[in-house]
């Protein structure tokens, strides 16, 4: 049961697991690690922007006017800075 409980935690928050393993194949292939450090910098930008998604719900026709709006969100601007800089 533990077991099973583990993958359901790690299914509904994906973005630690590929950080994770995003930093585990810099280390084995360092010729790709810039790459790696931002895809793992934009993971977290990710997060916040499914997190925003989840908390504010937005109806299926109202989706694509969500997506634009939340590349200008005051939460995800500054994490799409610091990725780029990382």
């Amino acid at each position: 049961m533990q077991v099973l409980e583990a993958a359901a935690a790690a299914t509904a928050n994906p973005w630690p697991l590929r950080r994770e393993r995003a930093a585990e194949l810099a280390e084995r292939y360092p010729h790709a690690s810039e790459m790696l450090r931002l895809y793992q910098a934009l993971t977290v930008v990710q997060e916040a922007a499914y997190e925003e998604a989840r908390s504010t719900r937005p109806r299926s026709e109202e989706i694509a006017e969500f997506a634009v709006a939340g590349i200008f969100h005051p939460r995800i601007i500054p994490g799409l800075n610091d990725a780029a800089q990382a």
